[in-house]
């Protein structure tokens, strides 16, 4: 049976700064010696490389569902990592209250996205949020060498329902990794879908990222 990992952040938002991979500026010079090197960045004579980042995917678009005009909320999906060898694509999710008065909102376990698992839109494969990106526990160890950024075990979250004040034109917002469910197939170029039936506590509402 697989662990599982429990998140239980109550009323807090879990927000993690996700930087979008890089190729290093690395260049060579005339006298470098070269060696053999290892998979696991270990060279011939016993000095250690760093793995350059290759890109495989990138997040190529991100669609959100429209919100009720009555909502006073402005809501934003936004790629803020690429998949690379390195680390997984990741998304930051937030919040923000649009109204000139405070406004009280439901969530789940997580603030301010708390559905994380969600589903190809061809196909029958899983995908998960892993809140706080690629430091998550469920995410696996670089390099990925291919890319599969599957996550190693589930996340389950508390059953709860937190109402969070937002002050006028405060934001709330997390970083979560986009992973391949743990029992489904790895991390492809695809569309994924996320969506919650009552969302903020009053509406329908969901995203797809495009890989």
């Amino acid at each position: 049976m697989q662990r599982r990992a429990l998140l239980a952040t109550l009323g807090a938002t879990v927000s993690a700064t996700a930087v979008a991979g890089c190729l290093g500026d690395v260049t060579g010079s005339d006298d470098t010696t070269t060696s053999d090197t290892t998979t696991d960045g270990t060279t011939s004579d016993g000095t250690t490389t760093t793995p350059t980042a290759e890109t495989r995917f990138v997040v190529d678009d991100v669609t959100l569902d429209d919100i009720p005009d009555d909502v006073d909320a402005s809501l934003a999906v936004t790629g803020t990592a690429d998949a690379t060898t390195m680390h997984p694509p990741a998304v930051e999710v937030s919040v923000t209250n649009t109204a000139d008065a405070a406004r009280t909102w439901q969530f789940g376990a997580i603030v301010p996205w708390s559905t994380l698992y969600g589903s190809r839109t061809d196909g029958d494969a899983t995908a998960l949020l892993a809140p706080g990106g690629a430091e998550n526990e469920v995410v696996p160890d670089a390099p990925q060498d291919d890319a599969c950024w599957r996550a190693t075990d589930g996340i389950a979250t508390a059953q709860v329902v937190n109402e969070v004040e937002f002050a006028p034109d405060e934001t709330k917002r997390g970083t979560y990794a986009l992973l391949g469910g743990p029992e489904s197939d790895c991390l492809t170029a695809a569309t994924y879908r996320f969506e919650d039936g009552n969302y903020l506590g009053e509406t329908e509402w969901g995203f797809e990222v495009t890989l």
